[in-house]
């Protein structure tokens, strides 16, 4: 499974430089332990299926993402927040 996240620009203006690479290296991470997604409904994102892996970098904090699109292998994905643990 690979993964195309949305917003770099957005992204970097907001959390910084490197902040990006860390999301895109926790989903690849994520799915080399366990290639399914646990996906469940958010109320604050209605109409998207949401999943959530964790932070690579900081054990102590979770990534949350929308699947906004799926074709093939590819899943199109959007950041949410960061959740502390």
């Amino acid at each position: 499974m690979r993964f195309g996240l949305r917003n770099r620009e957005k992204i970097d203006a907001v959390k910084g430089q490197g902040y990006y690479k860390a999301l895109l290296d926790s989903l690849n991470e994520h799915v080399r332990a366990s290639p399914k997604l646990d996906l469940f409904n958010d109320e604050n994102y209605p109409g998207y299926p949401m999943f959530q892996v964790l932070n690579k970098s900081d054990n102590k904090q979770k990534f949350q993402f929308a699947l906004v699109g799926q074709k093939f292998d590819i899943c199109n994905v959007a950041f949410c927040k960061t959740i502390d643990l």
